[in-house]
């Protein structure tokens, strides 16, 4: 299950009004990457490693957003904060940004992140 509230380009909205255009890189070409990290008790475990490869990826990939490392921490615990997460798994993604012609890369990249839900461990695989 996801929680209620999504976060598009600087924006929390509700998770009915998260939508990707059609005409967005990461669709159309595959142009992206993502990151997963876990949330307990409403900390996001291991920030900090989880930016610096999250940076490392997009310069590898040459998608400079812009965002300082602090902008993405401040980020992560705003949705935290938004969705009332105690315990979830944090994704986000971030893509090429929106394309008019399908080939052009715009200067504006497209961040995405969205909360879910994890199950309760089972103690049988402890």
């Amino acid at each position: 299950m996801i929680y209620p509230y999504f976060f598009i380009n600087g924006e929390i909205v509700e998770k009915e009004k998260a939508l990707i255009p059609v005409w967005d890189l990461g669709l159309l070409r595959g142009m992206g990457i993502f990151d997963f990290f876990r949330v307990w008790d409403g900390v996001a475990v291991f920030a900090e490693d989880h930016i610096e490869r999250l940076q490392r990826s997009l310069q590898l990939i040459d998608m400079n957003t812009g965002v300082s490392d602090d902008q993405w921490k401040k980020w992560f615990y705003e949705m935290i904060r938004a969705n009332n997460a105690d315990r979830a798994g944090f994704r986000v993604v971030v893509t090429g940004g929106y394309s008019e012609d399908g080939y052009s890369i715009p200067e504006q990249k497209n961040i995405y992140m969205m909360l879910h839900h994890l199950p309760p461990n089972d103690p049988v695989q402890y």
